[in-house]
């Protein structure tokens, strides 16, 4: 009689983000406008919805979030990140900014606040 081990369930492989830019980013260029942060961003933001409705939210609150992102206070590295609009979908965005500041930046109360006013009013 041979008797079989039951292998333990594995859990799916996690998806990687997809940190390819969709819109180009020049990095010498000096990012001053709402106008260059604003399709970057709501890219990244809407790769993570699940439906078309979210979608549609993300698309209207783009110049309240563009605005919100370029006048935060972020480093031109984080900022050249968002205009990039890399469709990330999986993970976060805060995984993927340049600088520790940036990191608390995007998490901080003001911030999430201030993304969170844009969305509930698009």
């Amino acid at each position: 009689m041979t008797i079989k081990l039951m292998q333990p369930a594995s859990d799916p492989p996690a998806s990687a983000p997809n940190l390819t830019a969709v819109y180009d980013s020049k990095p010498k260029e000096e990012i001053t406008s709402v106008s260059q942060v604003q399709p970057g961003l709501v890219s990244m933001l809407s790769s993570f919805v699940k439906t078309p409705e979210q979608k549609a939210k993300i698309i209207n609150a783009g110049p309240c979030l563009g605005n919100a992102g370029l006048r935060a206070g972020f480093s031109a590295g984080s900022l050249h990140f968002f205009v990039g609009g890399a469709p990330l979908n999986s993970g976060s965005v805060v995984e993927h900014l340049t600088t520790y500041k940036d990191k608390l930046l995007w998490t901080s109360p003001a911030f999430t606040g201030t993304m969170s006013s844009c969305l509930q009013s698009a």
